[in-house]
């Protein structure tokens, strides 16, 4: 995960939405949460940013 992902996946998103494109996110699984988390620490990625596009709750 980057940063730069994160700006291709909105943009991606926004697309999607401007052409009337179902864009779903998936719920996470247990162990893919604790990956997730993981690679925002690693990297100290923006956290908001990240729960924001992947629907982190």
């Amino acid at each position: 995960m980057s940063e730069n992902d994160l700006y291709i996946g909105n943009q991606i998103k926004e697309i999607a939405k401007d052409n009337n494109i179902p864009f779903i996110v998936n719920s996470m699984t247990g162990d893919e949460r604790k990956w997730y988390e993981f690679e925002l620490d690693l990297e100290k990625l923006p956290k908001t940013d990240f729960h924001e596009f992947f629907q982190y709750k």
